[in-house]
């Protein structure tokens, strides 16, 4: 970081591929960024027929391919920090790993949205939460907003005391648990220039348009955005969205909003350099297949 320049490379929704994950390190050496942000949903999907095999696959993925991975990266570039947030396709025992994996690897953080971090200046907030989707995973699914009619289908949960994946009805998965207005309601931005990193992306906008066309984003991230007045929020999640806009960022009042989106074959990410004593976005550039 010179001069009070500072360089994200944010991507998310990696799925434990290992071609993205070496295309991501070739990208980190080219861009050399001071910040690496993980959008969530970074790890193999575990398989969900298999009540014995659910949630348990995941951890043991972090802590022997991820941490491979961060080593190599953080050894290769001593200055870099890494932020990681989780998505609707993880797993708790997979966040518990992390946790474990936090204490083990220096520069590697897992944000909170009532547990700020700051480096060179910028804080970061994060939030791991997505509305209810039809994946079986619902450990970092939350109903929207308060008062939302409970979906259809359930899913399963994973159970610390007993250590493995429970299934439940929908009214067991999402009624005993806050919604994400709920949660959001609490978070305090900060009174210098901050980035929210959050995985859903906000509702309504050119960056969470599925196949149909139809925004299935978060409002209360939106509402969030449009009242704490981050500098940058950062998303994933929706992956379709910036093939069916052609938008990745854009503005929501004073933020700059970016879901890169994912694709299958090839890394997408992007590199954000964030003019910290000015609070402002100097450049949002992705890098995605064209």
């Amino acid at each position: 970081m010179a001069s009070g320049l500072m360089l994200l490379l944010h991507t998310s929704d990696l799925l434990g591929h290992a071609e993205h994950y070496a295309a991501l390190a070739r990208a980190v050496d080219s861009a050399r960024p001071d910040v690496l942000v993980f959008g969530g949903n970074m790890f193999p999907d575990d398989p969900t027929r298999d009540a014995e095999e659910m949630g348990t696959r995941q951890p043991i993925y972090v802590l022997e391919v991820l941490r491979n991975w961060l080593n190599q990266a953080l050894k290769a570039h001593p200055k870099l920090n890494v932020l990681t947030i989780f998505g609707n396709h993880d797993w708790l025992s997979t966040a518990l790993a992390m946790d474990d994996l936090v204490k083990q690897t220096q520069r590697l953080h897992v944000l909170a949205h009532d547990r700020l971090f700051e480096v060179g200046g910028l804080s970061f907030l994060g939030y791991s939460k997505a509305p209810p989707t039809d994946g079986y995973v619902k450990d970092f699914e939350r109903l929207d907003l308060h008062g939302d009619r409970l979906p259809f289908l359930g899913g399963a949960r994973w159970d610390v005391n007993r250590r493995r994946a429970l299934a439940g009805a929908a009214k067991s998965q999402f009624a005993q648990f806050p919604s994400m207005s709920d949660e959001l309601e609490k978070l305090v931005a900060p009174a210098g220039p901050w980035v929210f990193v959050a995985h859903a992306p906000p509702f309504d906008t050119q960056l969470d348009r599925d196949y149909h066309r139809e925004s299935i984003g978060s409002k209360a991230i939106r509402h969030a955005i449009e009242r704490r007045n981050p500098l940058l929020s950062l998303h994933g999640h929706v992956t379709s969205s910036p093939d069916v806009t052609g938008v990745c960022h854009q503005t929501i009042g004073q933020t700059t909003a970016v879901n890169v989106g994912q694709h299958a074959d090839q890394l997408c990410y992007a590199l954000i350099e964030i003019d910290v004593p000015a609070r402002r976005v100097v450049r949002v550039e992705a890098r995605r297949p064209q």
